[in-house]
């Protein structure tokens, strides 16, 4: 497996070279692409076809160098060796034609590890680019085929090459064969080393296919002396005439089979990856879940909130119809009153006037017997006669006669006292129990309105204490989430980038198709605002990360979920960054 740097680093690489062949394609220029192993002579055939003058440097480091002088175009560094690889990014150079050339990085990049996955990925970015690709240049160094000994880099050039087109044949009018370095090596020769070379028994289908393309191919074929001869102009109209490559025939490498480290190290990134969105969804769940149980919660703390208010309306209203009837009691009992003295009043007066006409009777019986028949003109004729004949028992009977008309007069009034009283005091008596009785069912209410209310404080402590015990777990739950989602947009670049890889070349791994599946199956858009309510105002208002803080990206994001991983993969015995 690939150790984190330089996995990173072709991460980056891989970034870079997007970037630039984007550029290529957005020139919307036809390209000739030169391949070949790094050291052949690439970029000293590009400024050999651009015009340039190629001389012999002497000093150090021997080698050829272009002379920068000779021509007023951009052209591509010479590498001072043929170990180390000066072509680091493809780019296009004008060669006075309808095309233009494309540098291109050495295939089995000698740059270690990390420079042949490059290289390889490059080949395939460019292959399956938009561009146009007017034709492919690819340059053998001669020595390489010449000699055995040195025939093993041509040999894993051709394999390469091999992993990118479906066959040599759809490919032979698209390709044109440029050999350098030959010394005084003659074409026959080439020729013949080749026909030596298919007839060897052991050769594989890979290499009998591309030394007998060059075979087949003798009008596409050239060898160039860059210092001693100059021979551009024939490469460049055979360039002219080449077939543009048909991109149905390109076929993706399998990283699997070559790269097994680096497809090792996308299996933990992915596995990492997708453990984290894991983790995502298990957290947003709980979440969810928890919100979901504070909201009955807090939906049982209203409701019992409604009850106790609905009780207390309704003792009010008890309260409210026991106050009037409690009013209309009391004008009840004032007019029950009213009434008895009333009562009492008119037995004083009775009595007063039982005493008077009792007074007046004897007063008449205390006067001398008047004769019958006076009695008679009494109410006759004679009365004044008999007046002034018996002057003190007229005036006693005159009073005992008033007297009695008083008495009867109380007697009617007392009689009519009692019964409004009596009669009153029936309507008071309802009135009165229904005040007793409304009473006591207020009383009871109260009771059990306090009772209610009692219980019901008891349980809303509970319930409180159980939102409490959600609210806190809540909050670190939201945060961690945030942390977590944090990391997970961190490496979303780094997660597009090695889906590129995958998309552009080919991966015969099970395990890396089902993950390219599971990352898409978890949504990173999280609206943090919706858990404001469940945080502490102060925590949220200070929280710099809900204001635009970045984290620091990187492979693990921040160290201690790089520790948390580690041990997990440590525990697992998988393969770790560390």
């Amino acid at each position: 497996m690939l150790d984190i740097t330089t996995f990173e680093q072709i991460i980056s690489s891989f970034n870079a070279l997007k970037a630039r062949i984007s550029e290529l394609e957005a020139a919307n220029k036809s390209a000739v692409l030169v391949l070949g192993l790094t050291g052949v002579g690439k970029s000293t055939l590009i400024n050999y076809l651009q015009g340039r003058a190629i001389i012999q440097q002497r000093g150090p480091v021997n080698g050829l160098i272009a002379d920068e002088k000779s021509l007023d175009k951009k052209s591509p560094v010479i590498g001072e060796s043929a170990i180390n690889s000066q072509t680091k990014m493809p780019d296009l150079y004008d060669c006075g034609k309808d095309y233009w050339l494309c540098d291109t990085q050495g295939l089995l990049d000698s740059d270690g590890e990390e420079g042949d996955i490059i290289s390889r990925l490059s080949l395939n970015l460019l292959l399956q680019s938009s561009m146009n690709i007017k034709g492919l240049v690819i340059v053998i160094d001669t020595l390489n085929l010449v000699d055995s000994n040195a025939r093993e880099g041509l040999n894993l050039t051709f394999n390469a090459l091999g992993q990118y087109f479906k066959t040599t044949e759809s490919i032979k009018n698209s390709t044109t064969f440029v050999f350098t370095k030959q010394g005084n090596t003659s074409k026959d020769e080439v020729y013949e080393t080749i026909n030596s070379i298919l007839a060897e028994e052991n050769l594989s289908e890979t290499l009998q296919d591309w030394y007998q393309l060059i075979l087949d191919n003798i009008q596409n074929t050239f060898k160039v002396k860059f210092i001693e001869s100059n021979d551009k102009e024939p490469i460049l109209i055979n360039l002219d005439s080449l077939t543009p490559v048909n991109k149905t025939n390109i076929k993706k490498f399998i990283v699997s089979d070559k790269f097994p480290e680096l497809t090792a190290s996308v299996k933990v990134f992915f596995g990492h990856y997708i453990a984290l969105l894991n983790q995502l969804k298990s957290t947003k769940e709980k979440i969810n879940v928890d919100i979901q149980e504070l909201a009955k919660k807090q939906a049982l703390l209203q409701l019992k909130e409604v009850e106790c208010n609905n009780q207390e309306k309704e003792l009010n209203q008890l309260n409210d119809e026991l106050n009037m009837i409690e009013d209309d009691y009391k004008k009840s009992f004032e007019n029950i009153n009213r009434l008895n003295i009333a009562v009492q009043n008119s037995e004083e007066t009775l009595r007063a006037k039982q005493s008077a006409q009792i007074s007046a009777q004897n007063k008449l019986n205390s006067c001398k017997p008047i004769p019958r028949s006076k009695r008679y003109w009494h109410f006759g004729w004679h009365t004044d006669h008999w007046n002034d004949e018996h002057p003190e028992y007229g005036a006693s009977l005159a009073r005992c006669y008033a007297a009695n008309v008083e008495l009867n007069n109380a007697r009617e009034s007392n009689e009519k006292a009692k019964n409004a009283y009596l009669s009153y005091e029936k309507e008071f008596d309802a009135k009165k129990t229904l005040f007793d009785s409304k009473k006591q069912a207020c009383d009871i209410k109260k009771i059990a309105v306090e009772e209610f209310l009692k219980n019901q404080n008891k349980l809303n402590v509970v319930v409180e204490q159980e939102i409490d015990e959600i609210k806190g777990p809540l909050s670190r739950q939201i945060i961690d989430l945030y942390d977590n989602h944090q990391e997970l947009k961190n490496r979303e670049n780094d997660k597009k980038t090695i889906l590129d890889i995958l998309n552009v070349t080919q991966y015969a791994d099970e395990e890396i198709e089902a993950f390219k599946v599971k990352i898409n199956e978890i949504d990173l858009n999280i609206d943090f605002l919706q858990y404001q309510d469940y945080l502490p105002p102060e925590i949220f208002a200070g929280m710099s990360r809900f204001t635009g803080s970045t984290y620091t990206p990187g492979f693990f994001g921040n160290a201690s979920r790089a520790s948390e991983v580690q041990n997990n993969q440590e525990q697992q015995n998988s393969p770790n960054y560390g």
